[in-house]
């Protein structure tokens, strides 16, 4: 990838989650899409590994849910 593109922002909502049990992404890399636009969320699970969608789906689906149903006004263009 060409570093000295620079790309623009995103215009849309994004949901980054993270779980803190994580053994292969560091805390610091799990927060790096902060740095990408002023729209992220990032939500980080205690207990929760690499893969929070299958160790704890139910608590995974509320927050996406309340992520979308917080933004449905959102005009997609």
């Amino acid at each position: 990838m060409d570093e000295t593109i620079e790309l623009g922002e995103p215009e849309q909502p994004i949901l980054a989650t993270w779980g803190r049990a994580d053994k292969s992404h560091s805390e610091e890399n799990a927060l790096s899409p902060l740095n990408f636009s002023d729209n992220v969320t990032c939500v980080s699970f205690d207990g929760l590994g690499h893969f929070a969608e299958l160790e704890n789906l139910e608590t995974l689906f509320q927050v996406i849910s309340d992520f979308v149903d917080e933004r449905e006004t959102f005009n997609m263009r």
